[in-house]
């Protein structure tokens, strides 16, 4: 057990490390684009540069960061002899150095020693429970995404920055980050990606969560915010995307995703979705290994693994019979579109997914209550990446498809990790850790964040949605 811990520890590190822009200089490591951009624009490696190089190359050198300059910030325009390039490359520089100052801002710490985690009276904790059930728990099945506003604003950067969906659908959540860290997209992708799903003539082409008449308001109020307008001005120069890894489990879905990030422009230049985005077809769950599914409508959102093991005798029967042969099986199976998908656990989805230098810093989980069997495995990965926020859905389809869960049980083993976890609502977020009170285990679709309590910025979101203070 030690020697797990001390692994796990060394891992820790070494995340912590990228999360600052650092990397291991030993074998099979370089440095990351972010130590190498820090070193060179350093002083000291300048004049160095100036002494024993030569006028000559230095001149080279000058051209070449114009050209790159030019590539990570297309809106500077081509390079030319004017002062325009120039600007641009000033910007680019004191850009690079504000993305350093803004990662260090969003990983400092509290003081530990003297903080103290919010806890509620037993009175206080019924209150507030008594308050969420009479606004029908404050429509938390549709308010997964209602505060990555407030966290994108303690957490601007897109340094290295790692978004995981697993359970993407339709690609509305993907959108949603974009619509944050990179608002240069424009505003049009959710109307574009809507318009893709409504011509695919599905069930529920926005989704199953159409924008509320509470959430309408609140967009409009900063639609025309000027301060809002900024952000999407300065994040449009940050070097680099947010990377954003979206999983997807049911085939025909899968690819309709995949050709609706395509057709709203959602790539690079190359056409592939290389370091921007990446799409992965496989189910998360607590093992690995694989499943029979039959198929089903695309974009349909309310059937999971624990559907599809349900059958599984029969359908992995069937598929069986079809591969030796059998003529009425293989009618049969091609009438129900068999196909074998892989399943895997969150730790093999990073293990095989992630890149070097990327900080996991938000994962969002949808697996229609399958989500319990996904935490299980990712708590180990999210520990050692440090991140900030999880958000996942708590599920009637808790007490079927992941028995022996509970919302209490999962819960307590990310408050052991340092997490502090909130039903999320329309009006704030509703105190689970500390405030906790039975009637909170209702087995109903409704959506659950989880914080790292350590984060200074993350005691300021707490600090604007806490709705326990209230019923104090």
């Amino acid at each position: 057990g030690f020697e797990k811990l001390g692994r796990v520890s060394a891992k820790r590190s070494r995340v912590e490390g990228l999360v600052m822009g650092e990397r291991s200089h030993g074998r099979g490591h370089e440095p990351s684009f972010w130590t190498r951009s820090r070193n060179a624009l350093s002083s000291k490696n300048l004049v160095l540069a100036v002494l024993s190089l030569g006028p000559v190359v230095v001149v080279g050198l000058g051209v070449a960061f114009l050209l790159s300059i030019r590539e990570t910030y297309p809106a500077c325009g081509p390079v030319s002899s004017g002062g325009s390039s120039l600007v641009c490359a000033v910007k680019g520089v004191d850009d690079v150095r504000s993305a350093f100052a803004q990662r260090r801002a969003e990983v400092a710490t509290v003081d530990l020693s003297s903080f103290k985690p919010y806890v509620c009276s037993s009175e206080q904790a019924e209150k507030q429970v008594l308050a969420c059930e009479a606004l029908h728990h404050d429509n938390s099945r549709c308010s997964a995404e209602n505060y990555f506003g407030e966290i994108h604003a303690e957490f601007p950067s897109t340094l290295g920055k790692l978004f995981v969906n697993v359970g993407a659908n339709k690609g509305y959540v993907i959108v949603e980050i974009l619509k944050h860290w990179a608002p240069e997209q424009g505003s049009d992708i959710y109307k574009r990606l809507v318009s893709f799903w409504t011509k695919q003539n599905i069930e529920g082409p926005r989704g199953v969560c159409p924008p509320s008449d509470f959430q309408r308001e609140k967009a409009a109020k900063n639609q025309g915010s000027a301060a809002v307008r900024e952000r999407a001005t300065h994040v449009a120069y940050l070097p680099h995307w947010p990377r954003i890894l979206g999983v997807e489990m049911m085939p025909a879905t899968f690819a309709s995703l995949r050709d609706a990030v395509r057709e709203v422009g959602l790539v690079d230049d190359a056409g592939d979705f290389s370091l921007k985005l990446r799409l992965d077809q496989r189910g998360i769950s607590n093992v690995d290994g694989d499943l029979i599914l039959r198929t089903i409508q695309v974009g349909r959102e309310d059937l999971g693994e624990g559907f599809f093991r349900s059958e599984q005798t029969y359908l992995r029967k069937l598929y069986l019979a079809r591969s030796r042969g059998d003529l009425n099986a293989t009618e049969e199976a091609d009438r129900m579109g068999l196909t074998r998908v892989r399943m895997s656990t969150f730790e093999t989805l990073a293990r095989e997914s992630f890149l070097g230098d990327e900080w996991l810093f938000m994962l969002v989980v949808d697996t229609e209550g399958n989500d319990p069997k996904v935490l299980e495995k990712a708590l180990v990965t999210l520990v050692v990446h440090n991140t900030p926020v999880v958000v996942f859905e708590y599920h009637e389809n808790w007490m079927s498809f992941a028995k022996g869960s509970s919302l209490r049980k999962t819960l307590g083993s990310f408050e052991d990790a340092g997490y502090e976890c909130f039903l999320i609502g329309e009006r704030g977020l509703w105190r689970l850790t500390g405030c906790w009170h039975d009637r909170w285990e209702f087995y109903s679709w409704s959506n659950v964040i989880c914080l790292l309590s350590k984060l200074q910025a993350v005691q300021r979101i707490i600090s604007k949605l806490d709705q326990a203070p209230m019923y104090a």
